[in-house]
């Protein structure tokens, strides 16, 4: 055995195969922990990461589909003004009570409402051929709702040639759950020989109604079309 050991001793093979022995021996004690160190760093990085990508995608866990009510960047959710329109949205598309955008549909207290009309004379004198005298035209407005409103009015007179004179009234009061008469007077009339000359007509058209919107804040509203005409009394 020992003339066994000293031969081996004595190779050039043993030797080598005992310095690689030890080196494969120091390789490994020093690789172990720089394997575990770096192990866990990698695993550190990941978790990072990852977290990082979940918080950007709205905790949505990565998912692709954006999920009702999520970010406003990924898909439109029901109110989201700058996505599409909405119910209500004034800006985006017409909808039930937006009075700007479809006139035909009036918000409570919007519209001027005229009841009846009606002409009188003021005053008239009687000559052989007929006589002279003025009238007045008179506009009956209702307003069956809890807001004031303010009327902006165009008047317009019309004589028997065709010809127009135009006035404006700023702000006649209509009460609210009530009703207000706006007469116009001072209409020259004349009759001779059966012909009648003057004015013939008189044209009140409602420009715009100011009133309260439902948080009590002032609001106008342009009116379309609300013209009502009266015609002179006969003499």
């Amino acid at each position: 055995m020992k003339t066994f050991l000293n031969r081996f001793a004595g190779s050039d093979r043993g030797a080598s195969m005992v310095e690689y022995g030890l080196m494969v021996a120091l390789i490994a004690v020093i690789a172990i922990p720089a394997i575990a160190m770096v192990g866990h760093r990698t695993e550190d990085t990941f978790n990072v990461v990852g977290e990082s990508l979940a918080a950007g995608d709205g905790g949505n866990g990565g998912n692709e589909t954006p999920a009702p009510g999520g970010n406003d960047d990924d898909s439109p959710a029901p109110g989201d003004d700058d996505d599409s329109p909405a119910p209500g949205d004034d800006d985006d598309s017409p909808a039930p009570g937006d009075i700007d955008d479809d006139p035909s549909v009036a918000e409570p207290g919007s519209e001027a409402v005229v009841t009846s009309t009606d002409s009188s004379l003021f005053w008239w004198n009687n000559t052989k051929q007929g006589g002279n005298g003025a009238w007045k035209a008179a506009v009956h407005y209702q307003n069956d709702h809890n807001r004031h409103q303010y009327l902006t009015l165009e008047v317009t007179r019309t004589d028997n040639k065709g010809k127009t004179t135009t006035s404006s009234v700023n702000g006649f009061y209509v009460p609210a759950n009530g009703n207000a008469t706006y007469e116009v007077w001072d209409n020259n009339l004349k009759l001779h020989k059966g012909k009648t000359t003057g004015v013939l007509s008189v044209d009140v058209k409602v420009v715009s109604v100011t009133t309260a919107d439902e948080n009590w804040q002032p609001v106008t509203y342009p009116q379309y079309n609300k013209s009502t005409t009266v015609d002179a009394p006969t003499p």
